[in-house]
């Protein structure tokens, strides 16, 4: 199951964290979680979503509904399929102009028995901020590791979202667990950028 949860974090940040979870794509639930350890945290959600955020912006929980049309582009534009539906996530725009300058998500896959967590931010000009393995069960962190890698992901930071969703493509036929990664990373990008697409309108 993958679930796509959009964290953005206003000004105080300390405070504390939204979080506003939707079905993305279903798959059966997998039949002996817990023999996958503990979830290990390899970075905080705070951290990770701080420095994929523009400082100083204001943010806004939104929720967008995703239609038809959206799902056709998104689809067209850059080779990914998403579902209709309506999608919580939060928006940062200038305080002044009020343009947008972007938004940050977070995603949970499965990953054979335990779950794997990610995290990724645009901007408004369609460039990826940070991309960010934040955790995985204790029993498939080497795999991880040895794939994708934890925590930030450097290689992606600032290129455009079309470069991101290539080097995304070409991990998914390498049938590892960098896979998962690539595969929810991507999803959730191009997720992110259709709705700020809309918001824009």
């Amino acid at each position: 199951m993958y679930r796509i949860a959009s964290i953005v974090s206003p000004p105080a940040w300390l405070a504390s964290v939204a979080i506003g979870a939707v079905l993305l794509t279903a798959v059966p639930a997998t039949a002996h979680e817990g023999h996958a350890g503990p979830m290990k945290t390899v970075l905080e959600d705070k951290a990770a979503l701080k420095a994929m955020l523009p400082e100083g912006a204001k943010v806004a929980k939104r929720k967008q509904g995703l239609d038809q049309d959206s799902v056709k582009w998104a689809a067209e534009f850059y080779g990914v399929d998403l579902d209709e539906g309506i999608y919580t996530y939060y928006l940062a725009r200038d305080k002044t102009s009020g343009k947008v300058l972007g938004a940050a998500i977070t995603a949970d896959a499965d990953y054979r028995h335990g779950k794997v967590r990610i995290a990724i931010g645009i901007d408004g000009a369609q460039h990826v901020t940070r991309a960010a393995v934040l955790g995985v069960n204790e029993k498939y962190l080497q795999d991880i590791e040895s794939s994708s890698g934890t925590g930030y992901i450097e290689r992606y930071a600032g290129v455009s979202l079309a470069e991101f969703t290539d080097a995304a493509n070409e991990q998914l036929s390498k049938h590892d667990a960098g896979q998962i990664v690539a595969q929810l990373l991507r999803n959730s990008g191009v997720l992110l950028e259709t709705l700020l697409r809309k918001a824009e309108q």
